[in-house]
Formats: structure tokens, sequence, C-alpha cells
């Protein structure tokens, strides 16, 4: 069985979030975190396929999470999603170590949202 973690403040947003990869991936086990730190906790004590992390989030940001999580674990894909309008993002996103970056409510962000699901869940 398939299982993914999302790490983003919003409830409502690690809600839909978690909707889409169900629908996409039945039967795939969905955690989530509400802070950076919580999500480096629940990766370090179980196993996962998948993490979407939003980038702005109290106690602990994405990107100092994703740094967190690749001083542990090199090989899980984790995918930044974030709303920022800063061009920077997304390549400080990729040097943090992060397999990608989706903005949120950008063009195409559910499209790439998929492709990142079908990417690493379907076998």
């Amino acid at each position: 069985m398939r299982s993914v973690i999302i790490a983003d403040d919003y409830a409502d947003g690690r809600a839909q979030l978690a909707d889409c990869v169900r629908f996409q991936v039945p039967g795939t086990i969905v955690d989530q975190a509400g802070n950076g730190r919580q999500l480096v906790e629940m990766v370090r004590t179980k196993e996962y396929d998948l993490i979407f992390v939003d980038n702005n989030m109290p106690v602990m940001g994405g990107l100092e999470a994703i740094q967190e999580i690749r001083k542990f674990n090199k090989t899980i894909p984790i995918y930044m999603i974030a709303g920022s309008l800063d061009d920077t993002l997304p390549k400080r996103v990729v040097e943090s170590g992060a397999n990608g970056y989706i903005g949120k409510g950008n063009k195409g962000s559910v499209e790439k949202t998929k492709e990142a699901i079908d990417r690493h869940l379907h076998e």
C-alpha cells in the first residue's frame, strides 16, 4: 500500500490535496502535518512514497524541512507546493534537494500535481 504525507499549515489545502491523491490512487494512506518540524519527525518514523510540502509554515518552513529530510533520506520524492511570487523559489527548491516545485493556483498546477502522483505512486 502506498503512503503520502502532506505538510501545510492550511488544513483545507491539505484536505484538498489528500482528496486528489486518494482519487488518483485509491487506497493510498495520506498523513498530514501542520508544519515543517512535524513533517520531519513523521518522515523519520515512517516510510513514505511521496511528500508534498508547503513553503510558508510556522515552526519550520518547507525549504528548511526539505533540507532536514535530505540529511537522512536522499531518495524520497519531495515536491514543494507554494503560492509564492518569488521568481527564485523554484530554483532554491530544487537546490534544497526537492524533486520539483508546483505553484499553487497557477495554470497547470493541478496537472503538475497529478503528474507527480502518477510518476511516484503508480508502479
